[in-house]
């Protein structure tokens, strides 16, 4: 209870409580009503997304000028994609010896014969390559384990530790396109 100031011989009157309206509240947090509504919109409640809301378009991950169609990836589900080579980026595949790094998929020429093998080594995760000539083998990057071109463990990595076989792929070819398959 709050007593008039000015007038000592007034009776105590309650003062006068001062009412809010929504907004004049919402106001004196300092929040706009804008940032209150962006609010509103992003998720937390969900009236401002109607059922007519089109679904989100992911583009394709390959195809179009690259020379790669499909699935390289294997956390993209089953392996599954073709290359074209006569683009630029595989071309190079046509010649014996050479090999090209696809997604998670290693792709090679052995002596006219395409393979395909897991890029993956099986002993720590390292990235595998192929080696033509004499040695028409697959090599790991960190600790030099070697596996047939079949992906079976032809020698221990340096340093000790085991290797399994790496997932083979079928890979055939018709014409100029190579398809790799799961």
């Amino acid at each position: 209870m709050n007593t008039m100031p000015n007038n000592p011989n007034s009776t105590p009157q309650p003062a006068a409580e001062a009412a809010l309206s929504r907004g004049e509240f919402i106001r004196s947090l300092g929040m706009s009503s804008a940032a209150l509504m962006a609010f509103y919109c992003m998720g937390t409640l969900s009236s401002c997304k109607g059922s007519s809301d089109p679904a989100p378009v992911t583009p394709p991950a390959t195809g179009g000028t690259t020379g790669l169609t499909g699935n390289s990836v294997a956390s993209g589900g089953a392996i599954n994609f073709t290359l074209d080579l006569t683009n630029s980026n595989y071309s190079d595949l046509k010649t014996a010896g050479n090999f090209k790094a696809v997604g998670d998929v290693l792709v090679f020429n052995s002596a006219g014969s395409y393979k395909a093998l897991s890029r993956i080594c099986t002993h720590q995760g390292g990235s595998l390559s192929y080696r033509g000539g004499a040695n028409n083998d697959i090599q790991c990057d960190l600790h030099s384990a070697t596996y047939t071109i079949d992906g079976t463990p032809k020698t221990a990595p340096i340093g000790g530790g085991t290797t399994t076989a790496v997932k083979a792929y079928a890979a055939t070819l018709s014409g100029n396109t190579l398809t790799v398959k799961a």
